[in-house]
């Protein structure tokens, strides 16, 4: 299941309190600190991400009560967020709050901003990133975004679009040339991967193309298939591009598998390619790749590989390993040029230009629907043990069919295609999401959890289910009559204010829209961090006209 989230944090830097007397300053923390939790801060509340630089509260009476002083927070919090300017623009280092949709979109807006070259001194982003300060070196300055990034929920898209964001810009080696094992096999458990072992099972992994593919096969000269930051390295890679692939807790063990079977075969074709005289070395797998990282790293503990059934990691530090010979399949490398060699004519040209939009951090724009109540049945597919199916079928991740059996539910409802969630499920399908009303993936033989045949009761549905989509459109449907007792059109014909990003999904329903049946059943409960959606869905109740 996924973990729902905490209420929205509210942190303070520096606190000033001056008091005729110590024991009365204490008081006035410990009231601010109860009034701070319980303050309606509305932009705050809605998962906005709000930087205030200071917040004056004048004389606070120490006989005041903690309700009471809430209360005051509010009215002086809404008068400064209501001057809240969008960190792009040029007021934003003099304004007294910058609002970000989100702290992973802040994150994101940051390692754009660093990849590209352009300052990063305003007072705001240290609360961004903690610790970011301009001094530092730029690849100091990108272990720091990325440990920002393992600390949000969706940890895993976010480091993957920072990652991406370096690769785009043609700076990616800044982060690679210092990256250890052990920091590739700590971000990758942050990330909620547990073991990257080599694993054959599920489809073979495919390696991107572009800049992406470019990126990985010249690392791939310096690391082997068993390196921890190959892994690593590949897995954000494979997550930018298919978000939801977040959820197969085998996604590292397939790279790993994928890898070192290209590096046994590139080694068997050199040995095939050596003259008759010299002496074929006999290649079996992982043993080949064992010999050559022997050779090019002996003065250091690596990771080492004992057999395709796992692996074995010595994450005592970054090793040194002497550049290898070119594989005979790639291009032979031209001589490298720095990518910091031409980061000065770069920083010139961007300097003068306005900081450019960046497709991950979107404005934070309320949309209508009539079809919110859609985002309820993330809680049904939990239910009926969805992720656990999703895990043992890795290749339905990898045609965005979680996204896709939504959408097709939606319209069995009459949601149309220009829907605010239509349009945003889709849009994370990508190619081929539009004809959704009669898909069907095959995923034969597939074992639906027994959630899923529990409510099944008559044997003709049961014989009637074909494929994985037949099987679960069926499921949440009857599981909604079940236990709710409502209708699927009941449960998603709901009207809501969607608030929609690359990482976060929010929906605000009105207060008079409050279901007894749905919240009984806790479908209306922040579902959280969804891994098989690649987004973090909240749900928020406000008033009508909210929703209307």
């Amino acid at each position: 299941m996924p973990v729902t989230p905490p209420l929205p944090s509210r942190h303070v830097r520096l606190l000033h309190l001056r008091a005729a007397a110590e024991d009365d300053a204490r008081h006035a923390a410990t009231l601010l600190g109860d009034a701070l939790r319980t303050a309606s801060l509305r932009i705050a509340d809605e998962r906005r991400f709000v930087v205030i630089r200071r917040l004056p509260l004048g004389r606070i009476s120490a006989r005041v009560s903690a309700a009471s002083l809430a209360l005051h927070i509010e009215r002086v919090a809404a008068e400064v967020m209501a001057d809240a300017v969008a960190y792009s623009l040029p007021a934003a280092g003099l304004a007294n709050a910058v609002a970000f949709a989100s702290r992973a979109e802040a994150i994101v807006a940051l390692g754009r901003t660093h990849a590209a070259g352009i300052s990063a001194a305003e007072w705001f982003w240290p609360e961004v990133v903690p610790g970011w300060r301009s001094d530092l070196s730029r690849s100091a300055k990108w272990t720091l975004l990325l440990d920002g990034a393992h600390g949000t929920p969706e940890s895993a898209i976010v480091a993957a679009a920072v990652v991406d964001r370096a690769i785009a810009a043609g700076v990616a080696d800044e982060i690679l040339a210092d990256v250890s094992q052990r920091q590739a096999l700590r971000w990758l458990q942050l990330e909620g991967w547990s073991s990257i072992g080599p694993a054959a099972a599920g489809p073979l992994w495919r390696q991107p193309a572009g800049s992406r593919g470019d990126t990985l096969r010249r690392w791939r000269r310096t690391w082997d298939g068993a390196d921890a930051r190959l892994v690593w390295l590949a897995t954000m890679m494979s997550v930018i591009e298919r978000p939801g692939c977040a959820a197969d807790p085998r996604l590292p063990g397939r790279i790993a598998f994928t890898l070192q079977s290209l590096d046994a075969s590139e080694a068997r074709l050199q040995d095939d390619r050596l003259p008759a005289t010299h002496a074929r070395r006999e290649v079996r797998g992982v043993t080949e790749i064992e010999r050559r990282r022997a050779r090019t790293s002996a003065a250091e503990p690596a990771a080492s590989v004992s057999d395709r059934r796992g692996m074995t990691i010595d994450a005592d530090g970054a090793r040194t390993a002497a550049p290898p010979e070119p594989h005979p399949l790639e291009t032979p490398p031209q001589p490298r040029v720095s990518p910091i060699s031409t980061l000065d004519d770069r920083i010139q040209a961007r300097n003068a230009a306005a900081r450019p939009v960046d497709d991950f951090t979107q404005p934070f724009v309320a949309a209508s629907t009539s079809f919110g109540g859609l985002l309820f049945l993330v809680r049904v597919l939990e239910q009926l043990g969805f992720s656990a199916f999703l895990a043992e079928h890795p290749a339905l991740l990898e045609s965005a069919f979680p996204e896709r059996l939504l959408c097709a539910i939606g319209q069995r409802v009459g949601m149309p295609q220009g829907d605010p969630v239509g349009l945003a499920l889709r849009a994370q399908a990508g190619a081929g999401a539009d004809a959704v009303a009669g898909f069907a993936v095959d995923a034969a033989p597939f074992e639906l959890p027994a959630a899923v045949r529990a409510v099944f009761t008559s044997p003709a549905v049961r014989t009637s289910i074909e494929t994985p989509a037949d099987a679960w459109l069926a499921a949440v449907r009857r599981w909604c009559r079940r236990y709710p007792r409502v209708g699927l059109r009941t449960v998603i014909r709901r009207r809501a204010t969607v608030h929609v990003t690359r990482t976060h999904i929010d929906a605000n329903f009105a207060l008079s829209d409050l279901d007894v049946r749905v919240r009984r059943w806790a479908l209306d409960v922040d579902p959280g961090w969804v891994p098989w959606l690649g987004r973090v869905v909240a749900f928020t109740y406000g008033s009508n006209h909210d929703a209307r």
